[in-house]
């Protein structure tokens, strides 16, 4: 027969695994926000869940006070791992009045009605903020929006059920154990729920690994733009764009001057420092919205939206002179040969890339530390090179 102890158990038993898995995660990705939050809130909620399963002295004012806890944590959680900027200090304070008043009560009537009414109202709180919160961050996260309704749905559950479980409050002690069909049913129903609300939260936190793993596999861990895989995506998504119509779009290769000297001489680590300040003085040099990537050795692509190739070429300039005048701690020289393509009606990502390294060619050939352009339209260089150097 059904009794609360067996299913208190599992709940807590279930608490502990989340907590476990939790801190695993915790520590294979640290960086992953509000995980400790999490941990921290399946614990409390697996301690909350064993208070439930005492009746003596002042255990369930205890449960209560740790369950509402454990909603706050998890809320609080919520906002670090999605960077809100918004704080929690409102719901623990307005959580803690309730939390208060129920234990006050419990002190003062037996009669459970007025407690329990306290405690759903403190729970339908805590998950309308939350479903709130998780709604403002919902745009274009599927996950996140149905985690909302989900808590929407579970607030307005407990608050029918709240109407239906009023006449049994009065209730023997005896329904602690051997519970009522409706009681047992209510109870199971309650626990499924928490248990889907545990999987949302470990659904929410694998979507942001899944995130984090997807953007590492496109970032060059070097100067932490893009890598080769991201800048080819970028440049596929951007010619795309370009050939609907809605946009013009340039790019520019890249290619640092002499470093094989500068590794020769200086070792690789100085060497890696010089791609790292290489890739900090371009995007100091171009606009918020340009895209760099580096594409592997001493070469970089810089992907310009919305950019004809004159425009292009301004650019590319200013990048050449921002080399040129950087520091190096008097070290080494450094300077960089650009070259540039704009998309053009016939071109494909890979037709456009090849031609913008045809006039990277070309600005080598003609010294480096310069800058070239190559239409399509001329099938040769720009007549014009811009010495930098």
């Amino acid at each position: 027969m059904l009794d609360l102890p067996t299913l208190v158990a599992g709940q807590v038993i279930l608490a502990v695994i989340f907590a476990g898995v939790f801190y695993g995660i915790h520590r294979l990705y640290p960086e992953l926000k509000g995980i400790r939050y999490v941990v921290g809130g399946f614990i409390v909620t697996a301690v909350a869940r064993r208070f439930f399963m005492v009746h003596v002295g002042h255990a369930q004012g205890i449960a209560i006070l740790l369950a509402l806890a454990a909603s706050a944590i998890m809320y609080t959680a919520t906002l670090r791992h999605l960077g809100s900027s918004r704080s929690s200090k409102l719901a623990w304070f307005i959580l803690a009045l309730f939390g208060l008043a129920i234990v006050q009560y419990k002190e003062l009537r037996p009669d459970p009605t007025l407690s329990f009414v306290l405690e759903s109202a403190a729970f339908l709180f805590i998950r309308a903020i939350w479903a709130r919160e998780l709604f403002r961050h919902a745009a274009g996260r599927r996950l996140l929006r149905s985690f909302a309704l989900f808590l929407v749905i579970y607030a307005v559950y407990a608050t029918n059920i709240l109407i239906v479980r009023l006449p049994y409050l009065s209730a023997p002690a005896s329904r602690y154990v051997d519970l009522q069909p409706l009681e047992a049913f209510l109870l199971i129903v309650n626990v499924a729920l928490s248990a889907i609300e545990d999987l949302f939260m470990l659904l929410m936190v694998g979507s942001s690994i899944i995130e984090q793993l997807k953007q590492q596999s496109l970032t060059d861990p070097m100067t932490g733009r893009l890598n080769r895989r991201g800048i080819e995506q970028k440049i596929a998504e951007e010619v795309a764009q370009s050939a609907r119509g809605s946009h013009i779009c340039s790019i520019a290769m890249i290619d640092l001057d002499y470093f094989k000297s500068i590794n020769d001489q200086f070792g690789h680590s100085v060497g890696d420092d010089a791609l790292r300040h290489t890739a900090e003085v371009i995007l100091a040099a171009v606009r918020p919205y340009d895209c760099l990537g580096r594409v592997g050795g001493d070469e970089f692509v810089l992907i310009l939206p919305s950019t004809d190739g004159a425009c292009a070429l301004k650019i590319a300039e200013r990048v050449c002179a921002a080399i040129r005048n950087t520091d190096s701690d008097g070290r080494f020289h450094l300077s960089v040969s650009i070259g540039v393509a704009q998309y053009e009606f016939t071109d494909t990502a890979t037709s456009i890339f090849e031609r913008a390294d045809t006039a990277l060619y070309q600005a080598k050939e003609a010294g480096r530390g310069c800058a070239r352009y190559l239409p399509l339209s001329l099938g040769n260089p720009h007549p014009n090179p811009i010495p930098i150097a």
